[in-house]
């Protein structure tokens, strides 16, 4: 599938679980398979996220890292940079226990 195949790439995209959190419900056993405007829109921002180059930065081990992180009811999302420069992108989406 599609979301299959876009998982492979999360490192490269900003706020991947953000992104993919409405079409990931579509997915998911025992709920009803119901496209909304919100899944249209998340899946056209992912399909530019793929096509668009994001180049990422190797580490240099002598230099200090900072990592930003965001939180909301949906997932987590961290960018780890050095100087300024974008090293990896990394999300998780949160589940309803």
């Amino acid at each position: 599938s599609f979301l299959g195949l876009a998982v492979y790439y999360n490192r490269f995209v900003e706020e991947f679980s953000f992104i993919t959190s409405p079409l990931t419900r579509l997915t998911q056993k025992k709920v009803k398979f119901q496209r909304s405007y919100e899944c249209e829109t998340n899946f056209s921002e992912l399909k530019t996220w793929l096509t668009i180059t994001s180049v990422l930065t190797l580490p240099d081990c002598s230099n200090g890292y900072v990592i930003y992180c965001e939180v909301s009811r949906v997932g987590l999302g961290f960018v780890l940079m050095q100087r300024g420069k974008v090293l990896a992108y990394a999300s998780v989406q949160l589940k309803v226990h």
